[in-house]
């Protein structure tokens, strides 16, 4: 919203507008308050609104499904939402989306319950771990909280090693009895060590000396570039150029200096960007708990249409998938989720399925050619359909 707004605001300065302004929705809005907040938007008359409902699909449908099994990487076959928003844009005619996906993480001010421990502001801790747990809804209790902040402050680096020894040991025990990679698989990539290097580019336990660091270690994250790749890459599926203001390097060198105070307060998140919102976006958003999402509903919604071809998928590709995935698992979890409606069932359908179909639309590619002189023209097969 304050994305939105703010571009809103900047066209008609300029005599322009009004800004097109796409947004994903459920079919009841009384019972969701994503969509009651995106309703409360679009009637302040600002924009000029769209929205696309996971409950109604059936125009994207032949491209949504499309672009999940041609997917270059497997890993975005769960952003059904973006995608849905991608393809209106580009019905529309548009070819930029903005977007505020980066938020979230530049003005995150997760660092601060530690800090507050560390300088001995326990009251002060203890009233923002509550609030933060209003905030959440309960999701996430203040004593949890706490018990992450004191060991963030206080614990010693040999015992924080200990401990995450200790928690990839059961996460590797969890994924070899319950997950769905293959156990021969997962033994011949070495998972373990995989994690290890994993949580190795994961910004440290400790506090940094400065805000500032903590800030800009959680920034630089692989994980934080990695989401951005990813909607890039669905995004150019559709053709269009994403743009998240909140990753300008600017707004980046700004953020990574503002007190923690003004990124988290009294349990809001993002509070110097509430604040700057005041008159700009309703009160009534700019003070919304929780942090409600439709991404795995748009999902499911297209699961639900394509199902049964995605079933067909796995079971073409079941003996190449067997190589690297669980089988059993992944028809136990079908079964869950169509006897019982099991959702986590059918997350883990999807992600095979993913696979297969990954499997299935780029199996067949020969290998690159080595770095040996050999030329472009060469290389492609006729008939391939490429410019020569």
């Amino acid at each position: 919203n304050a994305v939105a707004s703010l571009a809103a605001e900047s066209l008609s300065h300029e005599g322009r507008g009004p800004l097109v302004a796409i947004s994903a929705v459920g079919p009841e809005p009384e019972s969701c308050p994503e969509s009651r907040a995106i309703a409360l938007a679009h009637a302040s008359g600002t924009f000029d609104s769209h929205t696309v409902g996971y409950d109604r699909l059936e125009a994207l449908l032949p491209r949504l499904e499309t672009q999940l099994r041609e997917a270059e990487d497997p890993f975005d076959n769960q952003m059904t939402l973006p995608r849905a928003v991608y393809l209106a844009a580009r019905d529309e005619g548009i070819s930029a989306v903005l977007d505020g996906g980066g938020g979230d993480l530049v003005l995150s001010g997760t660092t601060r319950l530690p800090r507050l421990l560390r300088s001995g502001r326990l009251g002060e801790a203890l009233r923002e771990a509550r609030a933060l747990d209003q905030f959440w809804g309960g999701a996430f209790p203040a004593r949890g909280q706490l018990s992450i902040a004191l060991r963030t402050a206080f614990l010693p680096e040999r015992l924080r090693m200990a401990w995450r020894r200790a928690r990839q040991s059961k996460d590797v025990a969890s994924l070899a009895a319950e997950g769905l990679l293959a156990p021969e698989f997962a033994a011949r990539i070495d998972l373990g060590e995989r994690l290890r290097r994993y949580r190795g580019n994961a910004p440290p336990g400790a506090l940094a000396a400065t805000p500032g660091e903590d800030a800009a270690r959680l920034i630089q994250s692989p994980d934080f570039l990695a989401g951005i790749e990813r909607y890039h890459r669905v995004a150019a599926q559709a053709g269009i150029a994403p743009s998240d203001p909140f990753r300008d390097i600017r707004f980046i060198e700004f953020a990574v200096r503002l007190p923690l105070d003004q990124k988290q307060r009294d349990g809001w998140p993002k509070w110097i960007l509430r604040r700057a919102m005041n008159g700009r976006v309703p009160d009534a958003i700019r003070w919304r708990r929780g942090k409600e999402h439709l991404g795995w509903d748009f999902t499911s919604a297209l699961l639900g249409h394509m199902g049964t071809r995605l079933q067909d998928t796995f079971e073409d590709r079941a003996v190449e998938l067997g190589r690297y995935v669980a089988l059993d698992r992944v028809r136990g979890a079908w079964k869950a989720y169509h006897e019982e409606g099991d959702m986590d069932g059918v997350a883990r359908v999807l992600h095979a399925a993913s696979v297969a179909s990954w499997l299935k639309h780029h199996g067949g590619r020969p290998p690159l050619p080595e770095a040996s002189g050999v030329t472009l023209r060469e290389w492609v097969p006729d008939g391939a359909g490429v410019e020569r």
